[in-house]
């Protein structure tokens, strides 16, 4: 949906796959440029909006309403990035490319994710 935008920037990789680098809340911010991210969402009672640069049509990142993350599309980011630790939802991929062995793959959110997520939230409670 997103990448189908008046002159957005790609945000899959080849496999159709989509690499996010995720953060506490407390630790992402838009620095320059707030004013002109604009929400799209699936459905209109979505709990997820992935914000878009509207100047340029570029996917930024994706706020999931009831978490206490931001997950950003890797693609924004320049230089070294840190590689894939896990890949989720993988009952949904469409590619018959296989997976690489790079990082464990779950096909639902794996508890591996639940527990990072738990104990980033412990810590920004704790500071």
């Amino acid at each position: 949906m997103l990448e189908a935008l008046d002159g957005a920037a790609k945000i899959t990789e080849d496999d159709g796959g989509t690499h996010y680098l995720t953060y506490r809340d407390d630790r992402f911010s838009c620095i320059a440029g707030a004013d002109l991210l604009e929400a799209h969402q699936q459905t209109e009672n979505s709990p997820t909006r992935r914000m878009v640069a509207s100047c340029c049509n570029t996917a930024m990142f994706l706020k999931f309403a009831k978490g206490h993350w931001t997950s950003a599309y890797a693609r924004r980011f320049a230089g070294d990035i840190p590689p894939v630790e896990m890949r989720t939802q993988t009952q949904f991929r469409t590619s018959g490319l296989p997976l690489p062995d790079d990082a464990p793959s779950y096909r639902t959110f794996g508890a591996k994710l639940f527990w990072r997520l738990i104990n980033s939230r412990i810590a920004m409670i704790f500071g």
